[in-house]
């Protein structure tokens, strides 16, 4: 047993306790990795840690990151790094720093730093994936992606890059992800804010019709294998 240093920045004892079970891995489910990216609300605070004699509580980067922080301000959300293996059921976080909504600048900072460290314990980082928040969305075009196209024509793949260089190895790719739940979760909210999109092709999406499922579920009594309640209208 031993202590292990478990503040803002890269886990490196839980790192390479993962690198150490991936060399003894016969079956290769550890050594392909999927990055997951992700910030969470947290309730801001400031709290004695005994433990390293100082309040915690405020923003900070950790040591990986380049952009460190210079105010004293409370932290208000948790960014955390997660890798999940792509052929093994497992999954683990690597890595998180407190932000107060971290900047496009600093999540790929972030990032970078956390491709470097697996790279150096051979891991192999294949796709990154991300909620479709704005910050990530300017991270993605920080990486050189391109995901607007003219869609009155035929859109040709060479109008989408959805890959990027890893920054610890530029031979290697990454497929760039926007978390597909979350995604419609947006679009869902557009549709009930706007209550109609217009398609390409003349069309309309019209969040009335979602109101109309609800009035069957009401007068038949029964669900069409969903969860919409009153409280979704």
């Amino acid at each position: 047993m031993k202590s292990s240093d478990c503040g803002p920045g890269y886990n490196l004892d839980v790192i390479q306790k993962l690198s150490t079970t991936m060399k003894n891995d016969k079956n290769n489910i550890m050594s392909d990795v999927a990055l997951t990216i992700d910030e969470m609300a947290i309730r801001k605070d400031l709290v004695w840690d005994p433990s390293r004699d100082r309040y915690i509580g405020h923003i900070d980067y950790g040591g990986d990151v380049e952009t460190l922080a210079e105010d004293t301000s409370l932290a208000s959300n948790l960014l955390v790094l997660m890798i999940v293996g792509i052929s093994g059921d497992w999954k683990c976080p690597i890595g998180y720093m407190f932000t107060d909504r971290a900047d496009s600048l600093v999540q790929k900072s972030f990032v970078d730093e956390g491709f470097k460290v697996l790279e150096n314990f051979g891991f192999n980082a294949l796709s990154l994936t991300t909620d479709g928040n704005t910050a990530n969305v300017s991270m993605f075009q920080n990486y050189g992606l391109k995901e607007t196209a003219d869609f009155r024509s035929p859109v040709a793949y060479d109008q989408i890059i959805t890959i990027f260089p890893n920054p610890a190895n530029p031979l290697k790719q990454v497929c760039a992800m926007y978390d597909v739940v979350h995604m419609l979760k947006l679009w869902r909210t557009m549709l009930a804010q706007c209550c109609e999109i217009s398609l390409p092709d003349g069309n309309l999406v019209e969040f009335k019709y979602v109101n109309y499922v609800f009035d069957l579920h009401s007068h038949e009594g029964i669900r069409a294998a969903n969860k919409l309640s009153r409280y979704h209208i």
